[in-house]
């Protein structure tokens, strides 16, 4: 892992924990709206998609470029799948019921977006085929949901 990748995860995670300590609505519905987007340039433009995966998190990206053509037959981005999450993201932030001065969600939104660059990195680094990718991404993805609704009781 580079360290320009994880600062550009830090750097975003503190971002939208500093959007979300003035409201927490506001960083979901940024977040949904950056899903819209990354869904839109997939459809629409791949160079562009490939850049903004690029700055995303460049260590994954060239992790990716690395494997071969059976793996990258499997593991692709969908857009639709950015628009489902896209959608999750504005409905929650649209039907979230917050308590003022609470810390728990700008952590939440922090821990999220650094662990994510975590997992994804090292279980794209450390496979060697697309099943061992599936496995480690969504079992350690299922770990942190776990671990960000327990933040949020």
């Amino acid at each position: 892992m580079s360290f320009k990748g994880f600062i550009t995860s830090v750097m975003l995670g503190l971002v939208l924990s500093i959007i979300s300590i003035w409201n927490f609505r506001i960083s979901l519905y940024i977040l949904g709206l950056f899903y819209i987007l990354k869904g839109a340039l997939q459809l629409i433009n791949k160079d562009y998609y490939n850049k903004l995966l690029y700055f995303m998190n460049i260590d994954r990206y060239k992790a990716y470029e690395l494997k071969g053509e059976e793996f990258k037959k499997y593991i692709k981005s969908d857009p639709i799948s950015d628009f489902i999450v896209a959608f999750l993201f504005i409905y929650v932030g649209y039907k979230a019921k917050l308590p003022t001065n609470s810390i728990r969600y700008p952590l939440m939104v922090f821990l999220f977006i650094t662990i994510d660059y975590l997992i994804e990195t090292n279980a794209m680094i450390k496979s060697e085929k697309w099943e061992d990718y599936k496995k480690k991404s969504i079992l350690t993805a299922m770990v942190m949901i776990l671990a960000v609704f327990i933040l949020l009781k």
